[in-house]
């Protein structure tokens, strides 16, 4: 068994933009954005307050490793994908719709899948539910140019 088999969900960095809207707070329903691949909750910001406040109470989850979130250490690369899936389902509010962008996208797919009963309804903007190649998904990266991009972001992870 591996020494990561029992990893412990992080506790991932949240905002929560207040309600702005006219109705009762009490009534106001969740919405959880989760951002892609080199991006933090800034990306949302201006956005999520203009548009998104006005009609709902807005958490803003950052993944691990990225903006405010601590990232893990040690971590065998099988089990990354189950841990940033066991951080983010903490960090998810009761009974909310679920918005995700790209990774964050991919992410919020497997929530859905494992936790209907606290998903609302999902978006994925520009996401896709595989980012490698394989033999019943061809619409996604060729697995040689996945493996390029890891090798890169091994050398040069800032510039990544």
């Amino acid at each position: 068994m591996s020494e990561n088999a029992n990893i412990s969900p992080l506790t991932l960095h949240t905002d929560i933009l207040p309600y702005t809207g006219e109705g009762a707070k009490e009534a106001v329903e969740n919405l959880t954005l989760i951002h892609g691949w080199a991006a933090e909750n800034s990306i949302w910001q201006d956005w999520a307050i203009e548009f998104l406040s006005p009609h709902y109470r807005v958490h803003l989850i950052e993944l691990p490793g990225f903006g405010q979130s601590p990232h893990f250490e040690n971590l065998e690369n099988g089990r990354i994908d189950q841990a940033w899936l066991e951080s983010l389902i903490e960090a998810l509010p009761e009974h909310t719709h679920l918005l995700g962008w790209s990774l964050g996208g991919l992410l919020a797919q497997q929530i859905a899948l494992r936790k209907p009963e606290q998903v609302k309804s999902l978006v994925c903007l520009a996401s896709t539910p595989r980012f490698v190649q394989n033999d019943g998904w061809r619409w996604a990266v060729s697995p040689p140019l996945m493996a390029d991009f890891i090798k890169a972001l091994g050398v040069e992870y800032v510039a990544s």
